[in-house]
């Protein structure tokens, strides 16, 4: 019997994986993508450099695919090429790239050891805006500190609508004291939308120092103040940020502080 060597085991699993597939409409075949998979794990970070290439050439099932199985392998060489191929996509570049939420997992799963890659991303000028607001939420997820200065610097210089609540949330989950002056900051903001610093608020709090209720008392006080005396029939922020906003508050405040605020909602 002829045995093969690790690398053309590598290769034909591979194959496996991205060729076969059932009735015709391009989906890959459970079974063997499960046996594959398997196979492809056990092999770990040497199989990390072929499935990257295979991306090249693979159906966009089968790319995804791979991403989840970089993710799950957890090789930090793996994160350069997951953020790249996201950084693709918003580039509506031709090549093939793996779609930016399969992307995002992957590179949680790798976690920490993805971090430096990702922070470098992050900061690189030539990354689409987009490509950042994706990556700050990865580095939310994955809440580790060393990623709060650059979410900071370039969170506070976004210009993409929305994507500033990626950076707050991934702020508010890392939970670093270092970013308290700059979440007050956000606040006490009144050129920012009620719903972003409603997040931003809900982001001092999950740090937990004792600034924060005091300040999310006070954003509520003005919030229920607009909203009641002079902006009638303008719509609240919505109910789920509230509900978060008022969750956080709840587990910091004193009942005595926070529940009459709360009633008038």
């Amino acid at each position: 019997m002829r045995v093969l060597a690790p690398a053309q085991s590598t290769d034909l699993l591979i194959d496996l994986l991205t060729e076969h597939h059932s009735g015709g409409f391009n989906v890959i075949d459970e079974r063997i993508a499960r046996d594959a998979t398997a196979g492809l794990v056990a092999i770990g970070s040497g199989a990390v450099p072929p499935l990257v290439r295979s991306m090249a050439d693979a159906s966009e099932p089968a790319r995804d695919h791979i991403a989840a199985l970089l993710g799950e392998i957890g090789d930090p060489a793996a994160a350069t090429p997951l953020i790249e191929t996201l950084d693709r996509q918003y580039r509506h570049d031709p090549a093939p790239s793996v779609n930016h939420l399969s992307a995002a997992v992957a590179l949680v799963r790798i976690g920490r050891p993805a971090v430096g890659a990702l922070i470098k991303a992050l900061e690189a000028a030539s990354s689409p805006d987009h490509a950042r607001a994706d990556i700050a939420g990865v580095l939310g997820e994955i809440a580790d500190p060393r990623a709060v200065e650059s979410l900071i610097r370039i969170g506070a210089g976004t210009t993409l609508a929305g994507s500033d609540r990626l950076f707050l949330e991934a702020l508010g989950k890392i939970a670093d004291p270092a970013a308290a002056d700059f979440l007050v900051a956000a606040v006490h903001d009144a050129a920012r939308s009620w719903e972003t610093r409603i997040r931003a608020a809900t982001a001092l709090g999950r740090i937990g120092q004792t600034s924060a209720v005091t300040e999310m008392l006070r954003l509520l006080e003005s919030l229920i103040e607009h909203f009641t005396t002079q902006a009638a029939g303008s719509l609240l922020p919505q109910a789920l940020v509230l509900t978060e906003f008022l969750s956080v508050l709840a587990r910091l405040s004193t009942p005595a502080r926070a529940r009459p605020l709360m009633h008038m909602l």
